[in-house]
């Protein structure tokens, strides 16, 4: 089926064969594991087994519930899991002694599809399990669920799936999405976050069924095939009933995990696989650079249409992250950011600063606070939790990607669950679940009892003390001003407070004006100022006696960035569009990146769009007009001309910029080039700056240009800059762009010839690729010409000729041209090279050969060539013979096995491991999608400490079976364009209008949407599956031999704490 992938959707029973769920609880042992079997921690702290196989496998979610028992989501699930597969299920492990070591395991769900979130809200856990979000109770007090409840259904597979629950002080529940597609069922925000069009309603009923292995009404998990194309990610929240869904930030590819600090920050990750994972701050209307609709800038820096990271970026995976308040670390690990790094093996801590509105590391070095030992411990971080005890949990995956089974089809995976704590902690913390009170119900604790859970460790005690404090409504109402206006709470427990008090009586007019007062107090903590101009916001409503107050607008112009970004943001949630042209007036002088993006935001969505138009031409302030301007393109209301216009009138330099960039990546409905072509004369008279005229280019690039308008352009600025006596990188880039957009003129054959031997290496490669779009003429042009040519200029018309297809009508050539091609193919030493003239001659016509002289060079080749060790050559050799009537015959070798080449790792030379992997055009060039340290590229795995996360044994396979264990995020996909071009590799980069394919030999091709017939993916890797037959056993020994002597970091970004 062109243009879609079908998701195959089928309610299933997971089977649940051999597990015996009514078991007795059942110990841990873990003295058989030496302290190697443990992470590295840093100074003052120390790790330990708090559980591990057989009882856990895989985990990959973890909660605490309000009993100060660990909750743990795990099993076979990811990462292929069929329609038989067992279900995940949910754990209970206890620690009944205090001894920091579970004693014992129960079963309390299960039928799960993959399990990658838990949150606790009551008596309920909230588990993400794509592409349904469940919500299990335990009705009869036996610690197993009897009752589920499907929330929403159809949300995704669980690739990039559903993860990030969070229950917040506002009450609604947070949820992060990753790319992967939704069915046309999904409720409207799923569907529009991941841009599947639907008339399916916009919500769904909840529907409620009884445990999986009930005898009625029992509970199915949903089974969506996870191979699936990707979309769009981001973080949506509803309320308590699933109700009031809506997407709250975007343009992610895969946010795993978010939380949020004492002051209700969130603060999160987010997974890429080239430009390396973002630490980000979503907040409402946030929207980063993945599947943005005109411009794909992952970093985000500068980038003025999204927003930037909130700390460095590293070449991991991201997952569980968790903030850290508690007294039981010392100082400076309290009020810190705990993220995991499951392909790292690491958890890194965060010590978070604000800068003006954006929170954001106060380092640009990662800090490695947990990491895999010397001795590679198996340390995969899936999840991080803060215990009842203070301490930091981490659960950790397995050895092995997916599920493994032994002959009774039981799971035999890994899985770990390491418990860090102080080495000087006093346990206080734990003293809580031991508390006297929690032996009562909520309804009967005091109102300070209530008040110190929510400073509470876990979650879910400070969820369940604010709800309890919500349900006694105006009885609390004093009791809670009279706390927010004392001196003795924590920053989390007035917070929470606030935020109780804020969910009360929202017509309580008392109450707002409770909450003005904090506002104006200039001497109160800023961020309990911050929380009344959120809750104020949360209690406005859509009546006219119910609006936001006025007082609130005031602060759009308050010196504190942070009350300026509240106080849009408030205006922006509650849609008081009263308030439009004072969002104006800050426009024009905000100098904060985030207030300013904010404010384009909400003015955005507020203005109609002929509004916004007349503000782009009319206002005297070029920070509106640029404003206005990002607006209007991330909807796509402006048009090519319109734009064309602007540039002609525009002065400022970031409003031309913009508007040019946006003209490069997608120019609708600009139809004219002769438009363009003034446009470009005009900056280059005017000296205007590299960037804006190479934008413009690329909008012509898409146009066809002919006649006049091919002549000015030749004349007026190709010839005038195609031999600068410097080279000039940006230069050379323009003009090999505008060699490009006049090839397809037949004009342009002299000055392609001439490009061929052009000493600036962009003008050279543009040359070699465009002669194929004058197809016939160009062919016929160049080989008319390849027997008068010698050098580099040969070189690139063989690399010109090798680019059309020739299978399609086979060429004739003379004695002089083979010879002329056989001289190349014997000079070079470049392999790629050597192939592309060996399969040209291939693919000559047999009358080619009648010829004795003609003949004779290529029999020669022939017998050079087949003794090449690279079976890429020597293949082409034997099949030159073949057409000749030379029969030549390589010496193959047997494909390298893993056995052999683990046999040959003593020996191995790390050194010219080293040179294959950097080897340009060799036959192993790992570099050109891999990277070690600084050097290499990011499109697939990052290989800088592979020594000291990885055997031998897997680095092997890795190479030599390379489909066997694919990484998410590095399947191969398929793309077919309308002129019948079959794209192979992995997309990195994608919006509304184009994507960028990167194939298996590094090269990065973009491609407009509207050109592609299918795009689908494939059950391979991108990497190379021929290196067993391409390498030698000595040769793969060497490779492994190097990257296993690769123990440092990702880059030097990364710092471990002193010791």
């Amino acid at each position: 089926m062109r243009g879609w992938i079908i998701l195959v959707w089928t309610s299933v029973f997971f089977l649940t064969v051999g597990v015996d769920r009514s078991c007795p609880a059942q110990s841990f042992d873990v003295d058989d594991f030496s302290p190697s079997a443990l992470p590295a921690v840093s100074e003052g702290f120390e790790a330990s087994f708090f559980a591990m196989e057989p009882e856990v496998h895989n985990p990959a979610a973890i909660a605490f519930d309000a009993k100060g028992r660990l909750f743990v989501g795990h099993g076979p699930q990811f990462r292929h899991p069929k329609e038989d597969t067992l279900g995940d299920e949910v754990i209970i492990l206890e620690d009944s002694d205090g001894d920091g070591v579970a004693d014992s395991r129960k079963t309390f769900a299960h039928g799960f599809n993959s399990v990658q979130s838990l949150a606790w809200k009551g008596d309920d856990l909230w588990v993400a399990n794509a592409p349904d979000l469940t919500v299990v109770r335990d009705l009869d007090g036996d610690d197993v669920a009897d009752e589920y409840r499907l929330i929403f259904s159809g949300v995704g597979t669980l690739e990039h799936s559903l993860h990030g629950l969070n229950w917040a002080p506002d009450g609604n529940l947070y949820l992060s999405k990753g790319d992967t597609p939704v069915l046309p069922e999904a409720p409207k925000a799923f569907r529009e976050l991941a841009h599947v069009p639907s008339d399916y309603p916009d919500t769904q009923p909840t529907r409620i069924f009884n445990a999986p292995d009930s005898a009625e009404n029992s509970y199915r998990g949903t089974y969506i095939l996870p191979t699936d194309p990707h979309t769009e990610g981001g973080i949506l929240r509803c309320d308590e009933s699933g109700g009031n869904l809506e997407i709250f930030a975007r343009g992610m590819r895969n946010p795993y995990d978010i939380c949020f600090d004492e002051g209700f920050n969130w603060f999160g990750t987010d997974n890429d696989q080239d430009g390396g994972d973002r630490i980000m701050m979503p907040f409402y209307g946030a929207r980063y650079a993945h599947r943005h609709p005109w411009d794909y800038q992952w970093k985000g820096d500068d980038h003025l249409p999204t927003l930037p990271a909130s700390g460095p970026f590293f070449h991991g995976s991201g997952t569980g992250v968790s903030y850290y308040s508690s007294e039981e670390f010392p100082q400076d690990y309290r009020g810190v950011f705990f993220i995991g790094d499951w392909l790292l093996q690491k958890v890194y801590v965060i010590h978070p600063r604000w800068d003006g509105a954006l929170l954001k590391s106060n380092s640009d070095e990662l800090e490695v606070f947990a990491e895999s030992g010397p001795d590679r411990s198996l340390f995969r971080p899936t999840d991080v939790a803060v215990g009842p005890d203070g301490a930091l949990y981490v659960s950790s995956w397995g050895a092995t990607y997916g599920a493994e089974y032994d002959d009774s089809n039981r799971q035999i995976n890994a899985g770990r669950i390491f418990r860090i704590a102080s080495s000087d902690s006093n346990h206080a913390s734990g003293d809580k679940v031991e508390s006297p009170k929690r032996s009562k119900p909520l309804s009967e604790w005091t109102f300070d009892e209530l008040a110190e859970d929510l400073d509470g460790e876990v979650l879910v005690w400070r969820v369940n003390a604010q709800d309890e404090l919500v349900r006694r409504g105006e009885e609390v109402q004093e009791p809670i001003e009279t706390a927010l206006t004392s001196k003795d709470l924590t920053k989390g427990q007035k917070t929470w407070l606030a935020w109780a008090l804020g969910r009360i009586s929202p017509k309580d007019s008392e109450i707002d004006r409770f909450f003005l007062d904090l506002l104006k107090d200039r001497s109160a903590d800023e961020s309990l100022r911050i929380q009344s101009v959120r809750i104020l916001a949360f209690r406005s409503g859509s009546d006219e006696n119910d609006r936001l107050p006025e007082e609130i607008v005031g602060y759009l112009n308050d010196d504190s960035a942070r009350l300026r970004f509240e106080s849009v943001q408030a205006i922006w949630q509650t849609n008081s569009k009263e308030w439009t042209n004072p969002l104006i007036e800050r426009l024009a002088v905000e100098e904060d990146r985030i207030v300013y993006f904010s404010l384009w935001g909400v003015l955005r969505d507020f203005l109609p769009v002929e509004e916004r138009k007349e503000l782009l031409v009319t206002s005297s302030s070029a920070e509106v007009r640029l404003g206005i301007l990002l607006g209007l393109l991330e909807e796509g209301n402006l048009k090519g001309n319109e734009v064309v216009q602007i540039l002609e009138s525009e002065t400022d330099p970031q409003i031309q910029k913009w508007a040019s960039k946006w003209m490069a990546n997608v120019g609708q409905g600009l139809e004219d080039p002769k438009q363009v072509i003034d446009k470009i004369l005009d900056l280059n008279k005017r000296g205007i700056n590299y960037e804006l005229r190479m934008n413009l280019l690329a909008a012509l690039d898409r146009m066809e240009v002919h006649g006049e308008d091919w002549t000015k352009l030749d004349e007026k600025f190709y010839e005038g800059h195609k031999n600068g006596e410097i080279y000039v990188p940006e230069k050379s880039q323009e003009i090999a762009l505008c060699l490009k957009i006049l090839s397809r003129d037949e004009r342009a054959l002299p000055l392609l010839w001439d490009g061929l031997d052009h000493e600036w290496d962009p003008v050279r490669g543009a040359a070699i690729e465009s002669f194929r779009n004058l197809d016939e003429k160009g062919r016929e042009y160049l080989l008319a010409r390849l027997d008068s040519i010698e050098g580099d200029q040969l070189e690139a018309a063989i690399e010109a000729l090798s680019l059309f297809d020739l299978k399609k009508s086979p060429w004739t050539p003379n004695d002089k041209q083979v010879a002329a091609i056989v001289q190349a193919c014997n000079n070079s030493t470049h392999p790629l090279f050597r192939q592309k003239a060996l399969r040209l001659l291939t693919l000559t016509d047999s009358q080619t050969w009648d010829n004795p002289s003609t003949k004779s060079f290529a029999v020669e080749l022939a017998k050079q060539t087949v003794l090449d060790p690279d079976p890429r050559i020597y293949t082409l050799a034997e099949e030159l013979g073949q057409l000749v009537g030379e029969e030549v015959h390589a010496v193959r070798r047997d494909p390298a096995t893993s056995e052999v080449v683990l046999s040959l790792l003593g020996n191995a030379d790390a050194s010219q491991g080293k040179m294959l992997f950097y080897q340009q055009g060799g036959r192993a060039a790992c570099f050109q999608c891999h990277r070690v340290g600084v050097e290499g590229k990011n499109f697939a795995p990052d290989l800088s400490d592979a020594g000291g996360r990885l055997d031998p044994k897997t680095l092997v396979q890795s190479i030599l079976e390379p489909n066997a264990v694919i990484t998410e995020g590095y399947r191969a996909q398929m793309v077919e364009t309308l002129d019948g071009d079959l794209l192979t590799g992995v997309i990195v980069k994608e919006t509304d209008s184009s994507l960028e394919v990167v194939q298996s030999d590094g090269e990065a091709i973009r491609v407009n949407k509207a050109d592609i017939v299918e795009k689908r993916n494939l059950d391979t890797s991108i990497m190379p599956s021929n290196f067993s037959t391409l390498l030698t056993p000595e040769e793969v020994a060497d490779i492994v031999a190097w990257l296993m002597s690769q123990t440092g970091p990702t880059d030097d970004r990364f710092v471990k704490k002193a010791e």
